[in-house]
């Protein structure tokens, strides 16, 4: 029978016998092998061979200095294969995060697509989650005054603007002057972190070539740099070249145009000291020139006064595209002046004349005031509210003349106010002002055809003309219905 320890042993897998109750003596066969009787728990004889191992076989037990090194040896290959899984294991948090980051970046563009979309169907006045303003101030930087862009980035979603967005602009001027090479500039402003409910202010110059030629577009957008979702040390050279190339993905916010309008420095608030302001005769000369046209025979024209603009707009349309409740014509006046000059500040406005300074430094008057159109509609009179612009240069009578119709426009495009009149227009009356307007063009085309047949139209009766369908053009305006 086997001891205790023994059947411990022999309860094992690695010689193929379990659960061994009794054992005979071994023995050894011709072979040399030793045979083992074994009876299992289930009264089963088994007979186990254990071969007979030769002394030739014996291994010879290694030095201590031998063990060591191998001891070492396998501890380095631990070590190269955990440095290795550790490697793995963070450019794999690496691409994780940038798929998360560039996930975020798609999100923020369908995000700004889908609102510039409801903007363009709707033209509502709902805020865009990500959206862009901006008002124009004039400040003073080393005595010298300037237009600029005050911007705000407003996060209003539940996205954050990390690291490799990049808020632009880019400044258009609609005039250019010959002798300037571009009217253009770009700006950029990376982004650090803007997280959801924060906002970003930031300041740009609208002046270009030393000069501002108003008016002025403002194209903002968002761009993100593909390069930032891998740095050159977490990919390879191939695949950053390849991010490199690919440019950035860009979406716009919001387009703005800074008019004479915004640049107006209202009375009280600025001081025209030293300021040259442009006569009549001086911004007729001023236009002739950059025409390419000689301008000596001017030099003794003398300043026929202030010019003035005159827009006539009927009173029910701006009541019910401005919400204006009031019914004083006083009042009426003073809300449409309020919305011209300053939208942001309403009330700002005490008075149907407003009193400012244009950006180059002249004294421009607005006046606003109901006046009573006969022989317009067949049931009776039309009510309409005239505003009307004068000052000395003919620069900003021209803007300021150029911005009204412009914000009247977008507001005649808005179709979150709807409007409509019945009345019948007189026929009369329409035709009397479409022959007006025809005699002008006339005049016009023939002052062209003599300049373009080499005519000897002198520059001054050239000016005369010119002016004299200016003056007529804008004292004698056709009415928006």
């Amino acid at each position: 029978m086997g001891t205790e320890p023994q059947l411990q042993a022999l309860i094992s897998n690695s010689l193929g016998v379990c659960r061994v109750i009794a054992l005979a003596g071994p023995y050894t066969n011709p072979t040399g092998s030793v045979q083992l009787l074994a009876l299992s728990s289930s009264g089963r004889l088994m007979r186990v061979n254990l071969p007979q191992g030769s002394e030739k076989g014996i291994l010879s037990r290694l030095s201590s200095s031998l063990a060591g090194q191998r001891v070492k040896d396998l501890l380095a290959s631990i070590g190269n294969v955990w440095e290795r899984a550790e490697s793995l294991k963070q450019k794999l948090q690496e691409k994780n995060e940038s798929l998360k980051q560039l996930n975020q970046v798609l999100n923020i563009c369908s995000l700004l697509l889908e609102s510039n979309g409801k903007e363009k169907q709707s033209n509502m006045d709902t805020k865009p989650l990500i959206s862009c303003h901006g008002a124009a101030r004039w400040s003073s930087l080393l005595q010298k005054t300037s237009l600029t862009l005050t911007c705000v980035l407003e996060n209003s979603s539940g996205c954050t603007l990390e690291h490799g967005w990049t808020l632009c602009f880019q400044v258009h001027s609609f005039y250019q002057h010959p002798n300037t090479e571009s009217a253009s500039s770009s700006y950029s402003f990376p982004l650090r972190k803007l997280d959801s409910g924060q906002k970003l202010d930031v300041t740009i110059p609208l002046e270009s070539n030393g000069g501002l030629f108003l008016p002025v577009k403002v194209c903002c957008s968002l761009s993100f740099s593909l390069c930032a979702l891998f740095g050159p040390e977490a990919s390879s050279p191939g695949v950053f070249q390849l991010l490199k190339e690919a440019g950035s993905i860009s979406a716009t916010l919001n387009t703005l145009t800074v008019d004479w309008l915004d640049a107006l420095r209202l009375e009280g608030s600025f001081s025209p000291n030293d300021i040259r302001c442009n006569t009549v005769s001086e911004g007729i000369q001023a236009f002739l020139r950059s025409r390419g046209v000689s301008t000596k025979h001017l030099d003794n024209i003398s300043n026929p006064g202030p010019v003035a603009v005159v827009v006539s707009v009927s009173i029910e349309l701006l009541k019910s595209k401005l919400h204006l409740s009031t019914t004083s014509s006083l009042e009426s006046s003073m809300s449409v002046l309020n919305w011209l000059v300053s939208p942001e500040k309403i009330g700002s406005v005490k008075s149907p004349v407003v009193n400012a300074y244009s950006p180059d430094g002249c004294s421009v008057k607005i006046m606003a005031k109901e006046v009573t159109l006969g022989d317009f509609y067949s049931e009776g009179p039309l009510e309409a509210l005239e505003i009307r612009v004068e000052s000395s240069s003919v620069a900003a009578v021209c803007g300021l003349h150029h911005a009204i119709l412009r914000r009247l426009l977008d507001l005649l495009r808005d179709s979150s106010a709807q409007y409509s009149h019945t009345r019948n227009l007189k026929a009369q009356s329409l035709c009397e002002a479409v022959r007006h307007v025809e005699s002008l063009y006339k005049d016009l085309q023939d002052a062209q055809n003599k300049a373009a047949l080499g005519g000897e139209m002198k520059t001054s009766q050239r000016s005369d003309v010119l002016f004299h369908i200016f003056q007529e053009l804008r004292t004698n305006p056709l009415v928006i219905l």
